[in-house]
């Protein structure tokens, strides 16, 4: 079983303005409707990867891209809260990725579960060359 979560991608904080994607989260740890939602709140970056200009992230849940790029300098905020809240039945893997002229940097890798369930506002650190901290909460 499969579940499919459309998200939208506010104009406001992307670039490329309001897009929709379909995810899918594979469901195959909890079939019996004991889910939970995951919602992104901002995303920090302390330090940037890149020397100079500004970094151009993107968001993935399990793979699959869920906002258009945008740019981002040592000290900025980005607001994530326009983001639908993600409906997972066990949980799902987030990565924060820089986009570059070679390959792509990987920022941040966060598995997010249910096990957090009510736990409130948390955040997690990447581990790269830059330094990056993701806030979100699962209800």
């Amino acid at each position: 079983m499969k579940i499919i979560i459309s998200i939208v991608v506010a104009s406001v904080f992307f670039l490329g303005g309001i897009s929709k994607e379909k995810i899918i989260i594979p469901d195959n740890e909890r079939i019996d409707g004991s889910g939970c939602y995951l919602q992104l709140i901002g995303v920090q970056c302390i330090s940037q990867e890149d020397f100079t200009g500004t970094d151009q992230i993107y968001i993935h849940a399990d793979g699959v891209k869920i906002t258009n790029t945008a740019r981002i300098s040592s000290g900025d905020y980005m607001d994530l809260t326009n983001l639908e809240p993600i409906y997972m039945n066990s949980g799902v893997t987030i990565k924060i990725w820089e986009e570059d002229w070679d390959s792509d940097d990987l920022l941040l890798k966060k598995y997010i579960d249910c096990s957090y369930k009510g736990a409130g506002e948390k955040y997690c650190n990447g581990a790269s060359d830059a330094s990056y901290k993701l806030y979100y909460k699962v209800y």
